[in-house]
């Protein structure tokens, strides 16, 4: 009962969590369906628990850094001195990075682990600086590197462990839909709500800059403003070609039709 009560105050002191985490139960219920969903979560959340895990007691996979637990152990849950809102970030976050893969690129599943990689290290780019400011902020004083990285702080290492979360968290389902074509056979179904999940992602990059801003770094803000409006550009792009080909399976069929 008590940690049904520090998860709730989670969720009630961290209400961005939660806004980004419905956003992922809604859109994966409808492109996996209730058992995919749930088994991507277990295996999203174990992934990134056991990586926060190692890295907190090792340096593996994002670098050394030590969490800050007096300020809010009982205000939120934490799971052997991680924050549990930390690790289920680490699940949305590599869902968007996921579904934007599959909604730019549909039918080579064999790209998804590596553009969602990439995709996780992108954001990073600006999740992490801000984050590691967050006693300037809502978040609040969470944690520190013992040794400081070139970029803002922050090592170079992190951006290659939020890549290699974003790799071993979908490498499964991408195999699974090489066998399956599962994702390929309903495309057409799917395609618009792979496009509001990859605009979540992109609206992570708008959340962070409205903090940036906030907080007065502004060339964190205008880093994720660009990398933003670049992802924002070019999903608009892929949109509206997708649009034009229905429209012309429409017009086909009715030429069909009348032809008939």
């Amino acid at each position: 009962m008590e940690t049904l009560i520090l998860a709730l105050k989670t969720f009630l002191l961290r209400p961005y969590v939660l806004g980004f985490f419905l956003v992922f139960i809604v859109g994966a219920f409808f492109v996996f369906g209730w058992r995919r969903t749930l088994l991507y979560f277990i295996y999203a959340y174990a992934v990134a628990f056991i990586f926060e895990l190692c890295s907190t007691r090792f340096g593996f996979p994002f670098g050394m850094y030590i969490y800050h637990i007096d300020p809010t152990w009982q205000k939120e849950l934490w799971v052997k001195g991680i924050p549990w809102m930390s690790t289920l970030s680490f699940v949305f976050l590599t869902f968007f990075c996921y579904r934007l893969s599959v909604f730019l690129i549909p039918i080579k599943p064999y790209y998804w682990p590596f553009t969602t990689a990439l995709a996780m290290i992108l954001v990073d780019i600006v999740i992490d600086p801000i984050s590691l400011l967050g006693s300037r902020w809502f978040l609040g004083d969470l944690y520190h590197y013992p040794e400081a990285g070139f970029y803002f702080g922050v090592p170079l290492v992190n951006f290659l462990g939020w890549g290699l979360t974003g790799l071993v968290i979908s490498f499964p389902f991408a195999v699974e839909e090489l066998f399956n074509k599962r994702e390929a056979d309903h495309y057409q179904e799917y395609w618009r709500w792979d496009f509001l999940l990859s605009y979540t992602y992109v609206g992570v990059y708008l959340f962070m800059a409205a903090v940036a801003f906030w907080i007065g770094e502004d060339r964190l803000a205008v880093i994720a403003i660009t990398i933003g409006l670049l992802f924002g550009l070019t999903l608009s792009m892929r949109k509206k070609f997708l649009l034009h080909l229905e429209r012309q399976e429409i017009s086909e069929e009715l030429r069909k039709e009348h032809n008939n």
